[in-house]
């Protein structure tokens, strides 16, 4: 019976003595760091940059108008248009 009461009181001066981690004083001093390595954002096109604008064909514009009355947001582009090929090894001549 004494030691089931005793490990609580065990427990939580251990608790005390030892404490919880701090993590704000290290994410303090490594903030300015993250900071500066983020791109200057003037720099970085924002939603109306012609590169995000998708290429939609005329047959389909129409119904791109409708979903933009609707919900309010222009369409932008959501896949990216570079082409990804496996290369292939060029045989070994001998």
């Amino acid at each position: 019976m004494v030691v089931i009461v005793s490990l609580p009181v065990v427990g939580i001066l251990a608790y005390l003595v030892s404490g919880e981690t701090n993590i704000g004083r290290q994410r303090v001093a490594h903030m300015p760091k993250a900071l500066a390595s983020l791109p200057d954002f003037s720099s970085v096109p924002g939603p109306g940059a012609v590169t995000l604008r998708p290429l939609i064909p005329e047959r389909h514009q129409a119904l791109f108008k409708v979903g933009q009355f609707i919900g309010r947001f222009e369409p932008v582009v959501a896949i990216s248009r570079v082409s990804y090929q496996i290369p292939v090894p060029q045989s070994k001549r001998s």
